[in-house]
């Protein structure tokens, strides 16, 4: 599964640590002085400065970079790394495009998306094994599967990609938006779905399906389709940069993934506490909502049979899917081989 990006990386040092080994002193011979040599050491890694940039405000959903930051994770790695907050007013992948930003994170359509424009955007982790975008109705609505989207008004984000799950799986079963069904713009409030307006939505399991839980909603009360169960899932929490920055800081930016790695296991096995240095930096940002966020969290990075040696890596079959889907539905403006989406050596290089 892994593919080195030709050149990028090429003759990058591996990191060691010399063990200098302490015995007793042998006596001195008589014949002559005893002499004692400095013993070899190597300088560790360079000091790096990075800048994260996050795709909202602060929240459970940015847990790892947050804990890896408060915890000295990074300081470890011998980084210096900024996280910085996102907002409505804040393009993430712009940040990296103008170097405002070394890192920034997002779904892995998006990349191919940016790619077929000729922005050369490149993944180096994934954190979520499972899309994080279901297809959620109510139970009394008459829709119980993806067949039964014909005739509704569904709502999907757009833009970026957003829309590759609910297109593939339409055509999957042989629905055409704008002909079998509506599809609208989401948005960001859930109240035209409460109101009836909208029979269907695509909210985040670790967000907005959150918060119509807290409205008094359970799960009785909505019917939830999964895009994985009919494969054609697109993860987000992608770890991406540009391929420039790849290649001026692509050791650095390995030890980051290492560090953060770090971070999201810190942050799910000590969930109060990072729930309360997130609140430290959160705005207007409840305790429930910000520990059910991580908990529906920690089910996208870790879903049942998922090797957990495996985590933070690529899933190359689901980048080569994509390819494949985004082009057909005429979402890229020139095809893009999923092998330029991805460098799998920096993982390798994390965790080797």
């Amino acid at each position: 599964m892994s593919r080195a990006r030709g050149g990028i990386l090429v003759g990058l040092l591996a990191l060691a640590l010399v063990a200098i080994a302490c015995g007793e002193d042998e006596p001195a011979p008589t014949t002559a002085a005893p002499t004692t040599a400095a013993p070899t050491t190597m300088a560790g890694p360079e000091r790096v400065s990075l800048v994260m940039q996050l795709t909202w405000v602060p929240q459970s959903q940015f847990a790892g970079y947050i804990m890896a930051d408060r915890k000295g994770f990074y300081d470890e790695e011998n980084l210096d790394v900024e996280v910085l907050p996102g907002g409505p007013d804040v393009s993430p992948d712009q940040q990296i495009i103008t170097g405002a930003a070394d890192l920034t994170l997002g779904k892995a359509a998006s990349i191919f998306v940016a790619r077929s424009r000729g922005v050369p955007l490149v993944a180096v982790a994934q954190f979520h094994r499972k899309s994080g975008f279901p297809i959620v109705a109510m139970a009394d609505s008459g829709i119980q599967g993806p067949e039964d989207l014909a005739g509704k008004t569904v709502a999907a984000f757009h833009g970026g990609g957003d829309e590759v799950e609910l297109l593939a799986l339409a055509a999957q079963i042989g629905l055409e938006p704008g002909v079998d069904f509506e599809l609208v713009e989401q948005g960001f409030s859930l109240d035209p779905f409460l109101n009836g307006e909208f029979d269907t939505i695509t909210p985040t399991y670790w967000n907005e399906l959150q918060s119509l839980y807290e409205e008094g909603l359970t799960a009785d009360d909505l019917v939830i389709i999964d895009f994985d169960d009919y494969g054609v899932g697109s993860p987000h929490g992608v770890l991406h940069t540009t391929e420039e920055i790849l290649a001026e800081k692509g050791e650095a930016i390995a030890r980051f993934v290492k560090a953060t790695i770090r971070g999201w296991r810190y942050a799910f096995d000590n969930p109060e506490e990072t729930v309360s240095v997130i609140l430290e930096q959160a705005v207007q940002a409840s305790e429930l909502h910000q520990t059910n966020m991580l908990t529906a969290l920690e089910d996208l990075h870790f879903p049942a049979g998922f090797p957990e040696s495996e985590y933070g890596s690529i899933d190359v079959a689901v980048f080569e899917r994509l390819s494949t889907d985004l082009f057909g539905f005429g979402m890229l403006d020139d095809e893009v081989p999923a092998g330029d989406a991805y460098d799998a050596s920096i993982w390798e290089m994390a965790t080797g």
